[in-house]
């Protein structure tokens, strides 16, 4: 089952970056990504996104960081979202 390996991925990958092994956690994370996108799993897609902007902050890479957290966000946003069914909600139009 695709969908259980890339959910095993994910939290090998967390459990090995817990042990300070973040190349190893990283290498995970990417490979529970590519099938998850394969899956078309928007929702298992952010969150391993997030968790990958996690790991590569914690390494250094603000920039790539930002990268998988602005994916991740993206993501998220669209999740249970038919596009030609968005209707944007009146509280989202008003000026802070």
């Amino acid at each position: 089952d695709a969908g259980a390996r890339a959910a095993a991925l994910n939290n090998l990958a967390l459990a090995t970056a817990g042990e300070s092994k973040l190349k190893d956690a990283l290498r995970l994370e990417g490979e529970a990504l590519e099938i998850s996108e394969a899956l078309g799993d928007r929702h298992r897609s952010a969150a391993i996104h997030s968790n990958l902007a996690d790991m590569l902050h914690e390494d250094g890479d603000e920039q790539a960081a930002r990268e998988h957290l602005t994916k991740s966000a993206a993501l998220f946003a669209e999740v249970g979202v038919a596009s030609e069914s968005y209707e944007p909600e009146i509280w989202k139009l008003i000026d802070w």
